[in-house]
């Protein structure tokens, strides 16, 4: 069984709690301390998920 990670910080399920996404049909995964980077910025995850360029934050 693959260990889930945050999509930030690469932390693992057996670190942090990992709380699944799911975007355009992936399947990612984020720690709770990154979750206000995916709310407030994330254009700051252009190239950790495939189509962040278009998201706005709020």
């Amino acid at each position: 069984m693959e260990v889930k990670k945050c999509i930030v910080c690469n932390a693992t399920e057996n670190e942090v709690p990992i709380i699944k996404l799911a975007y355009k049909g992936q399947e990612l995964g984020i720690c709770p301390a990154h979750i206000p980077l995916l709310i407030h910025n994330p254009e700051n995850l252009v190239g950790v998920i495939d189509g962040a360029e278009n998201m706005k934050g709020v």
